[in-house]
C-alpha cells in the first residue's frame, strides 16, 4: 500500500494542472472520452491519462478504468512483446499433445507401455503448467512498474504457490456455491472476487481476506467492472469458436488422420495460453484502476465480513462433493444396466426359444389318435 501512496503522490506531483483541468472538464458536462481525446491530441500518454482521470473523479466517487478496446491493445501488446511467456506456457500442452499423437503410432503392443510412461510426464508437465501460470500472474501484476524474468516469476511461484492455489480453490467454491443458488449471484460472486489474485500478489493479503479486499474495491464500481471484463470475455470466446471451426473444417477435409487432428489441437493450445495472458493482463490493469483512488491500507483489522465468503466457500465445497458422488453413482448404474443387458436379451431369447418348442409339440398331431 504504501508503495501506491507513493505513486498516487508522485502523480499528483508532477501533474496537478491535469486533475485540475479534468475535475473543471467535468463539472462542465465533458464525457470522459472527449477527456481522453483532448489529452491524447496533447502529447500525453496512456498511462498517465488513464491515472489522471481516475484521481479525477475519485472524489464524485467514481472509478474510471481503462476501455476495453485499450485493454485489448495492451494484452496483445503485452504478448507480442513477452512471446517467452507464451511460449513457456503452451508447451507442457502441446508436449502432451505431440506425445500423445507419437503413441498412437507406435505398434499396439507397445502402446499400453508408451502410455504410462507419457502419462508419468504428463503429471510433471501438469506440475510445471501450473507453476508457469502463477509465474505469469506475477510477471502481469509487475508490467506497470518493470519488466520480469521467467527465472524471477517461477522463483516467486514456488515460494507462493500454495497460497495462490488456496485463493483459486476459495474463489471456485464461492462462485460454484453463489451459482447451485442462483446464476446471478454467482456472476456476482465471480466479479466480487476476480481480484483476489491480484490483492494477494500487490498487498500480500492471503484466504479470505484477499477475496473480501477485492470485494471491498469492486463495491460501488460493479457495471464499470463487468462491462471490459465481459466484452474481453466475449471477443475472445468468438475467435476460439471461429478458430475452433476452421480447425474442424481442416481436419475434415483432410480426412480426420491424426497428425492434422493433432495440428488442431495445437493451435487452439496457443490460443488459449495466450486467451490466459491476456486474461491476466487484463485483470490487472483493471486492479491498477480500482487501486489508484483507493489510498487507505488494507489489513485484517479494516477487512470485515470474511465469515460470510466462507460460508458460501463451504456451501460450494459441499454441493461439489455431492455432485461428484451423484455423478459417479450413475454411471455406476449405467455400467450395471450395460452388464446386465446382454444377459438379459439371452434369457430373453432362451425363454423365447422355448416357448416355440412348446407350442411346436402342442400343435403336432398324435400319432395314438
Amino acid at each position: 500500500m504504501l508503495k501506491r501512496k507513493l505513486l498516487i503522490n508522485s502523480i499528483f506531483t508532477m501533474h496537478p494542472e491535469l486533475i485540475e483541468a479534468v475535475k473543471e472538464r467535468q463539472e462542465l458536462g465533458y464525457s470522459q472520452d472527449k477527456i481522453r481525446d483532448e489529452l491524447r491530441a496533447a502529447g500525453h500518454g496512456d498511462d498517465v491519462i488513464r491515472q489522471v482521470l481516475q484521481l479525477g473523479t475519485t472524489e464524485k466517487g467514481k472509478v474510471h478504468v481503462s476501455l476495453t478496446s485499450d485493454l485489448l491493445a495492451s494484452g496483445f501488446d503485452f504478448i507480442k512483446n513477452r512471446t517467452d511467456l507464451l511460449m513457456a506456457l503452451v508447451a507442457p500442452a502441446a508436449l502432451i499433445t505431440v506425445m500423445g499423437y507419437i503413441v498412437e503410432l507406435l505398434p499396439l503392443e507397445q502402446q499400453a507401455s508408451a502410455e504410462i510412461i507419457v502419462g508419468l510426464i504428463s503429471l510433471f508437465l501438469l506440475i510445471f503448467y501450473v507453476l508457469i501460470l502463477v509465474a505469469v500472474l506475477y510477471i502481469v501484476t509487475q508490467n506497470n512498474k518493470r519488466e520480469v524474468s521467467i527465472r524471477e516469476g517461477l522463483a516467486w511461484s514456488k515460494k507462493n504457490i500454495w497460497s495462490i492455489l488456496w485463493i483459486y480453490i476459495l474463489m471456485i467454491t464461492v462462485i460454484w456455491g453463489g451459482l447451485v443458488v442462483f446464476i446471478i449471484p454467482g456472476i456476482i460472486l465471480w466479479l466480487a472476487v476476480h481480484f483476489a489474485q491480484y490483492v494477494y500478489v500487490h498487498e500480500g493479503l492471503k484466504g479470505v481476506l484477499a477475496l473480501r479486499r477485492s470485494r471491498d474495491m469492486v463495491k460501488g464500481n460493479w457495471l464499470a467492472l463487468a462491462k471490459p471484463l465481459s466484452l474481453v470475455g466475449i471477443f475472445m470466446l468468438i475467435i476460439f469458436l471461429i478458430l475452433g471451426g476452421v480447425a474442424g473444417l481442416v481436419e475434415g477435409l483432410s480426412g480426420g488422420n491424426g497428425f492434422s487432428e493433432m495440428i488442431s489441437i495445437l493451435i487452439l493450445d496457443v490460443f488459449s495460453a495466450g486467451a490466459t495472458i491476456i486474461g491476466l493482463a487484463v485483470g490487472a490493469q483493471l486492479y491498477q484502476d480500482i487501486s489508484l483512488g483507493q489510498t487507505e491500507a488494507a489489513s485484517s483489522e479494516n477487512i470485515v465480513g470474511g465469515w460470510k465468503y466462507v460460508v458460501i466457500s463451504i456451501f460450494g465445497l459441499v454441493t461439489i462433493v455431492v455432485a461428484g458422488f451423484s455423478v459417479s453413482a450413475l454411471e455406476g448404474d449405467k455400467m450395471e444396466l450395460f452388464e446386465e443387458s446382454p444377459k438379459t436379451s439371452l434369457d430373453a431369447k432362451t425363454r423365447a426359444a422355448e416357448l416355440r418348442v412348446q407350442n411346436d409339440s402342442d400343435t403336432q398331431p398324435n400319432p395314438e389318435e
